[in-house]
C-alpha cells in the first residue's frame, strides 16, 4: 500500500518546519558573527545568501543591510529598508540634510526623483516626507510600510493621506503635520473624529503638532472642544501650532 496523503503531508510539513528552524539558527549565528566582523557575508554560497535574505523579517533587513556592501545589495533585491527615511523635495534641502546626518547610517536621505522610482519601502523608526504635490504623496501611500514611531509631513497633502500614515504603523508616538495639509471646512468633523480615533487606538501616541497657517480661525476652538471631550488628550495653541498631547495622568 502507498503512503496516505495525510502521512505525506505530515512528512512535508515536518521537513518545512525543520528547514525553517535550521535557517533561523544559522541566521542567529550569522548575525552575531557579522556584528563581530568575523564572518563576511560574501563568503557564503550565492544560493544561501539569497535564501537567507528572502527569509529575513523586514525589521531585520534594516540592520542586516549594514553588514557590508554585499549584504546591502542582497537586501535591495527585496526593496528599500530604512531605520529613518527622509525624502526631500529640492537639492538644497538634500545637501543640508546630508551634511547634518554625515556618517549616521541610520538616516537614509533621498531625493524625490529616486523615491518616485521605488515601489517598496519599509521604514522602521522615523518617516519624514517633504513632497510638492498630492500625487507624489499618493505614490508614498502606495509603497511605504513599516513600524515607525515618528512622522513628519510637509506638503501639500490631504488630511486623509496624513491619517493614512498616522495609522499605518501601530507604534506611533509623535506626529508633525507641517505646512500644506489640505482641509476644507466641510471636512472638519470627519478630520476631528479621525484624530479622536487615532488617540484612542494608538496606545503609544503622545503628541501631535499641526502647523497649517491656511486653516480657518474656526478650526482651533472646534478642534479643541471635539478632541478634549472625547479623549484623554489636551489641545493647546502656541506660536501658530496646534498641539495635541496625552495628559500625564492618562499614562
Amino acid at each position: 500500500m502507498g503512503v496516505s496523503l495525510l502521512e505525506f503531508a505530515d512528512t512535508i510539513l515536518g521537513e518545512v518546519i525543520l528547514l525553517q528552524e535550521k535557517f533561523k539558527a544559522v541566521y542567529t549565528l550569522l548575525q552575531g558573527q557579522l556584528e563581530g566582523h568575523n564572518l563576511p557575508f560574501e563568503d557564503f554560497p550565492y544560493e544561501f545568501r539569497s535564501r537567507l535574505v528572502a527569509l529575513l523579517p523586514p525589521r531585520d533587513c534594516v540592520s542586516f543591510k549594514l553588514a557590508g556592501k554585499t549584504a546591502t545589495n542582497y537586501v535591495k533585491t527585496r526593496g528599500q529598508f530604512s531605520a529613518f527615511l527622509l525624502v526631500v523635495r529640492n537639492s538644497s534641502s538634500y545637501k543640508n540634510l546630508k551634511t547634518q546626518c554625515f556618517k549616521n547610517l541610520d538616516y537614509d536621505i533621498t531625493s524625490t526623483s529616486f523615491f518616485l522610482k521605488s515601489d517598496n519601502w519599509y521604514v522602521k523608526n522615523g518617516l519624514y516626507l517633504n513632497l510638492n504635490s498630492v500625487e507624489k504623496f499618493d505614490h508614498a501611500v502606495e509603497i511605504i510600510s513599516g513600524s515607525y514611531h515618528s512622522l513628519q509631513l510637509d506638503g501639500p497633502y490631504t488630511w486623509k493621506q496624513a491619517l493614512h500614515f498616522m495609522n499605518l504603523s501601530k507604534q506611533m508616538r509623535d506626529v508633525m503635520l507641517h505646512d500644506g495639509m489640505l482641509l476644507e471646512v466641510e471636512d472638519f468633523d470627519d478630520f476631528f473624529e479621525a484624530i479622536v480615533q487615532y488617540c484612542k487606538h494608538q496606545e503609544r501616541a503622545t503628541l501631535i503638532i499641526i502647523l497649517c497657517p491656511d486653516l480657518t480661525e474656526a478650526f482651533a476652538p472646534q478642534f479643541k472642544e471635539y478632541v478634549e471631550n472625547r479623549t484623554t488628550f489636551t489641545v493647546m495653541f502656541w506660536d501658530g501650532n496646534t498641539i495635541v498631547y496625552r495628559r500625564l495622568s492618562s499614562f
